[in-house]
């Protein structure tokens, strides 16, 4: 390339030169040629990033490029004001999660006051409070970049729901009322963020999506009358497909740009139908952004869906009827979640991911116990059954470990069993919940009722004590009927036979 030279455009500190130089110029020699200085000026290349100084320009720099300068030492300063304001009004409103602790302390200290004296003034007090903490949280410019406040604006908003309907009397009214304050909270949050183009876009779109099911799922349920256990269980059973599609979900890839449409369309296109760009360039601070996005939003779904699986687990164990084959499906779908969270933390790269998806785990196995106490004496033979199953897994497992099966081989089995629980968990708490007999009680066609068969009874004359029973006069032997007789008639009617 030293034999080529490239046509560049250099503009910034109101100037604009255009400039042909050898491919195999440094940025340093191109400052120093056009009188700039290396140490206080830097070069912004057509990405939007700065070039190093000793990169030759022909390098990534195609020939009409445009390249920016601007004053390094300006840039530095600036951003040493803009930290030392950051600190300054850090210090002035005490730490982010000091806040965030005093603002969930008071909404609980209301709900709670709330629930416990429901015909008193404090639901008014409460529900105006926590409606204008939402409101506080969701337009206040301070809450533009904390993604932390953004996931408490349809918590807050819950809360003021579930305390405005704390009059009734079932639970299920509260929980639905609350769970469609939430979510249209959220939606509002997301809406104005999209409207601002704020920072929170990616944490304010995945709670809105999970609080707008949320609150599907409880409305559909009290609407149809479904048992009470219903939405928690469908809730439950919805937390390991959630989790299996928030990776993919997370990362907002186009599809153009993964795949060179205009190349690999071979027909041609139709009159209306527009051609699809081509792929963009890949540029490091775009990936970037995108990967943090995607992290950011990851951390905010699986907090939600931890939240969602443990509440879940310890209402669908709850009101499942004691009992019966839908409270050991109740069990046994709520032991197959916390296996899949316990083993999706395994591989949560990221720290909150992981921490979310452990303590989940945690919490789903709690109710577990405790609800699983009262068969404590079913347990020495399901606890020897089950040391019984892991010894011969164990014993089968000698082989593959002696011969080199180590952290990859149990990587894939973990793998294949988390598979296992996202297809089966699924289907047993959907037993549990009831939906399926309700289903088919609802549609199943009504049989008529198949009348009584009708007999007759004759009538016994009612006769004197001792009177004997009269006899039944003889029938003449010309009146009988004969059943079959090929005879002729006038032999059936009592003429004398002829063969005498």
């Amino acid at each position: 390339m030293a034999g080529t030279s490239v046509n560049l455009v250099l503009a910034g500190s109101g100037r604009r030169r255009d400039l042909a130089v050898p491919s195999d110029v440094t940025v340093r020699e191109l400052l120093r040629a056009s009188g700039l200085d290396p140490l206080r000026m830097g070069v912004i290349g057509p990405a939007g990033d700065p070039l190093p100084l000793d990169e030759p320009v022909g390098e990534r720099m195609p020939d009409g490029s445009l390249l920016w300068v601007f004053d390094t030492t300006a840039a530095v300063d600036a951003s040493r004001a803009a930290d030392e304001a950051q600190r300054r009004r850090a210090r002035a409103g005490g730490h982010p999660a000091v806040r965030v602790a005093v603002v969930v302390t008071l909404a609980v200290a209301l709900t709670v006051a709330a629930v416990l004296q429901p015909q008193t003034p404090w639901v008014t007090a409460a529900v105006a409070a926590l409606a204008l903490g939402a409101g506080g949280l969701a337009f206040h410019p301070a809450a533009a970049e904390n993604d932390v406040r953004a996931m408490l604006v349809p918590v807050l908003a819950f809360a003021a729901g579930a305390v405005a309907s704390s009059g009734t009397s079932s639970p299920q009214a509260v929980l639905t009322v609350g769970a469609v304050c939430a979510a249209t909270a959220a939606c509002l949050r997301h809406g104005y963020g999209l409207l601002r183009r704020q920072h929170v876009l990616p944490v304010t779109g995945i709670s809105a999506v999970i609080w707008t099911t949320t609150a599907a799922v409880l409305a559909v349920c009290f609407l149809f009358a479904l048992p009470s256990h219903a939405p928690a269980a469908l809730l439950l059973a919805a937390v390991p497909l959630a989790f299996r599609a928030l990776t993919p979900v997370s990362v907002p890839i186009e599809e153009e740009d993964l795949l060179d449409m205009p190349f690999l369309i071979r027909d041609a296109p139709g009159v209306r139908e527009t051609m699809p760009r081509p792929p963009r360039r890949v540029a490091r601070d775009d990936i970037a952004d995108t990967i943090r996005e995607a992290g950011r939003r990851r951390d905010s779904g699986a907090i939600l869906l931890a939240v969602i699986a443990a509440a879940s687990a310890w209402a669908l164990l709850d009101a499942a009827p004691a009992g019966t084959v839908a409270a050991w499906c109740a069990l046994g779908g709520v032991a197959g979640v916390a296996a899949f969270l316990g083993l999706t933390s395994r591989t949560a790269h990221r720290g909150i991911t992981k921490i979310a998806t452990g303590v989940g785990a945690t919490a789903t196995l709690v109710p577990l116990v405790l609800h699983a106490a009262p068969l404590w004496p079913l347990m020495p033979l399901m606890i020897a059954l089950a040391l019984v199953v892991c010894g011969l897994i164990a014993v089968l497992l000698i082989r593959p470990a002696q011969a080199g099966w180590r952290s990859l081989g149990w990587s894939r089995t973990g793998d294949m069993l988390e598979v296992a629980l996202v297809a089966l968990t699924p289907a047993v708490l959907l037993y549990a919940s009831g939906i399926i007999d309700e289903i088919g009680r609802r549609i199943a066609w009504p049989s008529a009722p198949r009348p009584p068969r009708s007999r007759r009874r004759r009538r016994r004359r009612a006769r004197p004590q001792g009177a004997r029973r009269p006899r039944r006069r003889a029938t003449p032997p010309s009146t009988r009927r004969v059943r079959s007789c090929r005879c002729p008639r006038r032999l059936r009617s009592g003429d004398a036979s002829p063969h005498g």
